[in-house]
């Protein structure tokens, strides 16, 4: 973006009245502004994918959404109730007449045992330091009343640079962008699309929310605190009061409750609030977080930039490229964990038998991810010992620790050493 986001906290907002613009074909609902100032692919089968939820919405068979696009109902000022979207809808839709009030908010992502950066005389510290800041999972999420895009950012990144996650007020579910090409999340898909790469439906609680009074403060803003208690996760999640993003805060709090599991209908969000920080405590194992660093009212990114589908995007299965791993950081780049001789290189393969994606850490610093039943070469790390763990992309599982000599091999859950 060329202009940076300023506080939204400082705001303050002139009052308007809800209009729609209609077409013979579509409804694209207008912003609703209220009156007040504002604080701004082909994968075995998942092991998500066990149980299919109950339908959200009266089904509609693949054929039949092949055939007709899906024509959108303009929401009123109370709120059409939101349809579940289907793997095979095919989608449009238009730009209002005049820009609404769009927001930004940049979060950060992070599991709770995410493995220590490693010490010792032969340790480049700076090296290590500089690539865990380079493979920092981020995210950069732009919401208007009606629309919300989501951009990975970030080193650590499973997905290229063009991939949105984007959703629409009156529909439950996302939709994956990549470039002129689109595929409906149905709900109970974003948790194995984020943290698997795959587009497997899982089942959906519904699930329990529980005040929990007074929030601490976020960028600034008093928060209020809920609990979702979910058959998968409990999840912590700090809201803040905004006038001027109308409903848009209720599609952030959709994908809070997704990554969770739970059902999209959970009342999360009041009137007028956003989430800015989750917790997640897997049931089984580990945590993950999202939190929000910055929160401001952008003036550089127009509303056609938020549609849902993109224009011109056509409805396609295959999004993704067809890789079973990639990796985060350049020869260089892990040559820099050592001093020593900078042309001394060698290399690491990593496997992953298992049936989930694990991302690889060498040293504390991820390095790369691994499909299940793939493996990977990693080239550039100066012979030696190095600590290699293992972690999903969510948190929700480990392996511990293990020290391997390079060059070597490391196979997750299994301890192999081609030193030893």
């Amino acid at each position: 973006m060329n202009e940076r986001r300023e506080r939204a906290r400082s705001l303050s907002v002139h009052a308007s009245t809800l209009s729609l613009a209609l077409t013979s074909v579509l409804a694209f609902p207008a912003c609703s502004r209220p009156q007040g100032g504002a604080e701004p692919q082909d994968h075995p089968a998942s092991p998500q994918a066990s149980v299919m939820p109950a339908p959200l919405a009266p089904a509609q068979s693949a054929g039949s959404a092949r055939l007709l696009p899906e024509v959108l109902v303009p929401l009123s000022d109370a709120g059409a109730p939101a349809v579940a979207l289907h793997t095979y809808d095919e989608l449009t839709d238009v730009a209002p007449a005049k820009d609404p009030p769009i927001f930004g908010l940049d979060f950060a992502f992070r599991i709770g045992d995410a493995p220590p950066l490693a010490k010792g005389a032969e340790v480049n510290g700076f090296g290590l330091d500089a690539a865990r800041k380079k493979t920092e999972l981020r995210a950069e999420l732009t919401l208007s009343s009606t629309r919300m895009r989501l951009r990975f950012e970030g080193g650590g990144s499973l997905f290229p640079r063009e991939v949105d996650v984007r959703a629409r007020l009156d529909r439950l579910g996302h939709v994956a962008v990549v470039g002129g090409k689109y595929r409906a999340l149905t709900p109970g898909t974003l948790r194995a699309f984020v943290g698997e790469r795959r587009f497997d439906v899982g089942p959906l609680d519904v699930a329990e929310v529980i005040p929990r009074g007074e929030g601490p403060r976020r960028l600034g803003l008093h928060t209020r605190r809920v609990e979702i208690v979910a058959r998968s996760a409990k999840v912590l999640v700090d809201l803040v009061h905004t006038t001027d993003l109308g409903e848009g805060g209720v599609m952030a709090c959709r994908f809070v409750l997704d990554l969770a599991s739970a059902s999209p209908r959970t009342q999360l969000c009041g009137p007028e609030e956003i989430p800015v920080f989750a917790e997640y405590r897997w049931n089984l194992h580990g945590t993950f977080v999202m939190e929000a660093t910055s929160f401001a009212r952008l003036t550089d990114v127009p509303a056609a930039q938020l549609l849902v589908p993109p224009t011109g995007a056509v409805r396609a299965d295959d999004l993704l490229p067809r890789e079973r791993a990639g990796r985060f950081l350049g020869p260089p780049e892990l040559r820099a964990f050592r001093h020593g001789d900078p042309t001394a290189m060698a290399e690491l393969e990593v496997s992953n038998p298992t049936t989930a994606l694990t991302v690889v850490y060498v040293d504390g610093v991820a390095v790369a991810w691994v499909a299940p039943a793939a493996q990977l070469t990693l080239f550039g790390l100066a012979p030696g010992r190095y600590q290699v763990a293992y972690r999903s992309v969510l948190g929700d599982l480990s392996a511990p620790l293990e020290s391997i000599a390079v060059p070597g091999k490391s196979v997750w859950g299994m301890a192999q050493d081609a030193g030893k």
